[in-house]
């Protein structure tokens, strides 16, 4: 299973035996987040949620419209960078933030995550979201600006490594680095 590389369309009786034989799709329909299945970036089912996200009527006016019509474009490559590594070993991104556009064009910050799932055949991608209030986005950006204060301020030496043991990240206190004589 991976994620398709080539558009191929899906006619709307094909979409229709898809969504007939996913069993969870009631479930999801009615769950409290945001939730949409995707094939080939084409939106082929928003639950409740997910409309309610972008400040819509009802799911007709999403289906079959490409996600990259609703997503920032500062974030186009990024997301669709995300969609298109997923395979069989990497069936599932992290959670990641990205910026949407609601129907009346106000922009909304997400947190997003997606996974492959495979139905009646197809490979599809089930995406669920979260909206970040805009007070949680300012505590966030206050949170960021707290720990760079005081990554800037601190006397200890402070460094940060990768899983290779890479430094990644150094702190201010441990001066310039000198070549070993």
């Amino acid at each position: 299973m991976k994620y398709p590389e080539k558009p191929d369309e899906l006619d709307a009786q094909t979409i229709q035996e898809i969504l007939n034989s996913f069993p969870a799709l009631e479930l999801l329909q009615q769950h409290p987040i945001p939730h949409a299945l995707t094939h080939n970036r084409k939106l082929l089912f928003v639950n409740k949620s997910a409309v309610k996200l972008f400040d819509g009527d009802n799911s007709d006016y999403f289906l079959g419209k490409d996600i990259t019509s609703f997503i920032h474009p500062l974030d186009h490559g990024r997301i669709l960078n995300r969609l298109e590594i997923l395979n069989d070993e990497k069936t599932k991104n992290n959670p990641t933030e990205a910026r949407v556009y609601t129907l009346n064009g106000k922009i909304k910050h997400i947190i997003s995550v997606s996974s492959l799932i495979e139905i009646a055949g197809h490979t599809l991608v089930l995406a669920a979201a979260t909206e970040l209030s805009e007070e949680m986005g300012h505590e966030i950006s206050q949170s960021e600006q707290n720990f760079q204060r005081l990554f800037e301020n601190m006397l200890d030496v402070f460094y940060r490594t990768d899983s290779e043991q890479n430094l990644t990240l150094v702190g201010p206190a441990a001066g310039p680095c000198q070549p070993s004589i």
